[in-house]
């Protein structure tokens, strides 16, 4: 966090937010934090935690049909995630892109 920029965006619990393009729901007690920086390769949750537990489950448009190209409205029950993986983000700034080039050079 000293030798780069990182974005941070504190979820409230309960509450949904955006985030780099990104939709973020924070269905725990706690809040969460989202920390997006260019020199994290990956982001790893391993904790486990509920989807859908505080509302009883959610809708979700299931891809279906030949190549996937249909869409399905399907129930989904709520249901323990045990972690995730997120990767880093690409930098597309041409500016931003050099930046990086010149520091590793």
């Amino acid at each position: 966090m000293k030798y780069c920029e990182v974005e941070t965006k504190i979820v409230p619990p309960g509450k949904k937010a955006f985030h780099a393009n990104q939709k973020y729901v924070n269905e725990t007690k706690s809040p969460i934090e989202v920390m997006d920086a260019t020199w994290f390769t990956t982001f790893i949750r391993s904790e486990e935690f509920a989807v859908g537990a505080n509302t009883g489950g959610f809708f979700r448009l299931q891809p279906c049909g030949k190549d996937l190209k249909d869409r399905k409205l399907i129930w989904v029950f709520p249901f323990m995630k045990h972690g995730y993986t997120r990767k880093a983000k690409v930098l597309s700034d041409p500016e931003r892109k050099s930046q990086r080039t010149a520091v590793m050079a």
